[in-house]
């Protein structure tokens, strides 16, 4: 974006009202083109648009030319200016009365919004890929750390259904929906009460939730059970790995 002199901004709000004119369009969409030429932003507003204009280009081909030429783009009032590099014709008003989407239509027309979302789905399909390797890595008896990584894949797939579903993705993980919801069942109840103060500092806390039987582990979490008699079951299945009952 280049810095405009005082008498360089109002030739561009010149060459910009013309246009305006020219295009005929209602009498309340002309005045309130007008009035965002005469707007201001706020300084970090300002600044914000100053470097999307200096980092992001804005490219057009001419009428006589297959040739790209890179256009002049100013931040004028509350509106993203575009034009030729003559400065004499106006390519684009961008309105920025509504900030976000202003920036959004600037990236849009320009091709950063398609790469900005192109990067994000690439970090987003990476970050799903290491979670399932990580899932694949973790041995049979470490059930609470595989409910913790399902858990985070099951967020990553509601978020993001285009990833696949979810049924087809527990089978390639090896696992059936029954044992998802068991190994989820798991992993939340350890996380439910790991700073609970019954337990701080217990050593057998995080065994006696991994051990515990399929069966004890469905009645601890059945609805309607209270705190007070989950932790009195954890506390049994702690009593029992100090006294080595299996």
């Amino acid at each position: 974006m280049d810095d405009l002199e005082f008498e360089e901004k109002l030739e561009i709000k010149q060459v910009v009202k013309q246009r305006i004119f020219f295009e005929k369009k209602d009498k309340e969409e002309e005045e309130k083109k007008i009035n965002l030429l005469n707007g201001s932003l706020t300084i970090e507003d300002r600044k914000t648009i100053e470097k999307l204009l200096k980092d992001v280009k804005y490219f057009y081909k001419g009428e006589r030319s297959s040739k790209e030429k890179e256009a002049s783009c100013f931040c004028i009032g509350k509106a993203i200016i575009v034009l030729e590099e003559d400065r004499k014709t106006i390519l684009n008003f961008i309105s920025l009365e509504d900030f976000e989407y202003g920036i959004n239509e600037y990236k849009r027309i320009t091709g950063e919004l398609l790469n900005e979302l192109m990067k994000q789905d690439f970090a987003i399909k990476e970050n799903f890929d290491n979670l399932k390797s990580e899932f694949l890595k973790l041995g049979k008896w470490d059930k609470i750390e595989k409910g913790r990584v399902l858990d985070e894949i099951d967020g990553v797939l509601t978020e993001h259904k285009k990833l696949g579903k979810k049924e087809d993705v527990w089978e390639s993980l090896g696992i059936t929906s029954p044992q998802k919801s068991m190994l989820w069942k798991r992993y939340n109840l350890f996380n439910y009460f790991e700073e609970d103060e019954t337990f701080l500092g217990e050593e057998y806390y995080r065994r006696a939730i991994e051990e515990m039987i399929d069966k004890d582990l469905k009645q601890i979490t059945k609805e309607g059970v209270s705190d007070d008699e989950k932790k009195e079951m954890i506390l049994k299945e702690i009593l029992k790995k100090k006294e080595g009952i299996k």
